[in-house]
């Protein structure tokens, strides 16, 4: 689907010398995780001492072992740490300003209230089942927000709603990250009127996009690898047919 798009946006590609798409392996069946490394200091990043002992190696090894000739991606180079914090509201200095150059200053809010984290209130009751992939049933989106990742689950029929609630409590998403989980905070509610259960990953992409330890380090990814786990599928959903 991917390849097609790109043509199709590219236009004519008889342009171009070559444009190549390959695909290499595929998703595993009930994946546990999803992987990679850096290090502190510019110095331990030089080609001496990081991208020489690679090629090195990869040049003397296994048979066909060949290296890119883009060695960018093996070079230092400084990155930002962006991270999530919250501020008290009464710290911050909220103004308009008007075109005639009134300001008007808009207080924090006197009165506020806390919302208490929403776990499914009850288990439904027991119908057959089958297992399976969740992403056969259920939809997902998922994204970065600093290092935190959010994900958010939907189905396509009311039916499906009790279900899907009970399915994915804090609990069992942990269960369903495998060693994915880094056992931080999830922030979880659900969303009634969408059919849907979001949940918010603290700290799940390490220290931010531009210091994550992973290869999804925009947080793309997440949504799909649980949509790959083996779950209980309810029957009477599933005969209607897969995603």
């Amino acid at each position: 689907m991917l390849e097609m798009q790109i043509r199709q946006a590219l236009g004519d590609t008889s342009r171009f010398n070559i444009l190549k798409f390959t695909l290499n392996g595929t998703a595993a069946e009930n994946p546990i995780e999803q992987n990679t490394a850096t290090v502190r200091e510019e110095k331990d990043l030089a080609t001496s001492r990081f991208l020489r002992p690679i090629i090195d190696l990869i040049k003397c090894s296994y048979p066909g072992a060949t290296f890119h000739l883009d060695f960018r991606q093996g070079l230092p180079k400084a990155v930002h740490e962006y991270f999530v914090t919250l501020l008290p509201q009464s710290g911050i200095r909220n103004l308009v300003r008007f075109r005639d150059g009134r300001g008007l200053a808009i207080d924090p809010p006197v009165l506020t209230k806390t919302y208490p984290g929403q776990q499914p209130s009850g288990a439904v009751s027991a119908l057959p089942t089958g297992r399976g992939p969740l992403g056969w049933l259920v939809h997902a989106s998922c994204g970065d927000k600093g290092c935190n990742a959010d994900v958010g689950f939907w189905v396509k029929n009311a039916d499906g709603y009790d279900w899907l609630r009970t399915l994915l409590s804090t609990e069992n998403l942990q269960n369903l990250l495998a060693k994915e989980d880094n056992w931080k905070k999830i922030d979880r509610f659900e969303l009634p009127n969408f059919w849907a259960v979001h949940s918010l990953l603290h700290d799940h992409l390490d220290r931010g996009v531009s210091c994550s330890s992973t290869y999804d380090f925009l947080a793309k990814n997440v949504a799909e690898f649980l949509r790959r786990r083996h779950v209980d599928l309810r029957k009477k959903i599933l005969n209607r047919g897969k995603l």
